[in-house]
């Protein structure tokens, strides 16, 4: 069985340009949420003087990837964050020992805009699989669709994209393409080895999963 996303849209939105290129002109002005604040505190912390490369696991879920960015980058700090306490709750043990990997929970929409106000200077921001959110009117809450995404978009020298939904990728490789920052365009992957637990599943279920880089030509496997 795969894992077939269902959505009335077989194209790329009509409206994604506009709302884009209306964000980059329009300031998000959302207040900052106190959790967010706190867990910002406590990472900048963390980060203390590190000089090394710095990975963004935005919307890591149980922590999987995170782990394995960090087991894959030694010298990197890999922050992964995720909205959800439940799904923080299940993350591996090792973790908590692996020293340059920092867990917590934030809303992407608080976390980048603190992380570009700080001018934390992140290497590779990595998005795997992120929720869909496939039906049409659901679009704007795709991080691509959403007012925050220029932010993100500028956050750091590189971006990896993963996803399950080939409209997913499609739309966010536009959405870059409208900030200046053209990518890749959507390749099929096969990974060897799963970098999440969504992964695994697609692995197993021979579900078709994509992969959008920036810069052109990015190798994902390689940092500075």
């Amino acid at each position: 069985m795969t894992y077939l996303i269902q959505s009335a849209q077989s194209t790329i939105h009509p409206d994604l340009e506009k709302w884009v290129r209306r964000a980059q002109i329009e300031k998000f002005n959302k207040p900052i949420r106190k959790q967010s604040l706190e867990g910002f505190d406590g990472l900048l912390g963390w980060l203390g003087q590190h000089e090394g490369p710095i990975i963004l696991d935005s919307g890591c879920g149980t922590g999987h990837s995170t782990l394995n960015l960090a087991q894959a980058h030694p010298k990197a700090r890999v922050i992964g964050f995720d909205q959800s306490a439940e799904r923080l709750k299940r993350a591996p043990e090792t973790l908590k020992t692996t020293e340059n990997a920092y867990l917590f929970r934030a809303e992407a929409v608080d976390l980048w805009r603190l992380l570009a106000q700080a001018q934390v200077p992140i290497e590779r921001h990595c998005l795997f699989y992120p929720n869909p959110w496939p039906k049409i009117g659901q679009v704007k809450r795709r991080f691509h669709a959403h007012p925050v995404f220029p932010v993100m978009a500028n956050l750091s020298q590189s971006i990896e994209l993963r996803a399950s939904w080939l409209i997913y990728a499609q739309e966010f490789a536009a959405a870059l393409t409208y900030v200046g920052k053209p990518p890749s365009a959507p390749q099929p992957i096969r990974p060897q080895t799963p970098i999440s637990l969504f992964e695994k599943k697609y692995i197993e279920t021979d579900t078709d999963m994509y992969q959008v880089t920036w810069p052109q030509g990015l190798d994902p496997t390689a940092l500075g």
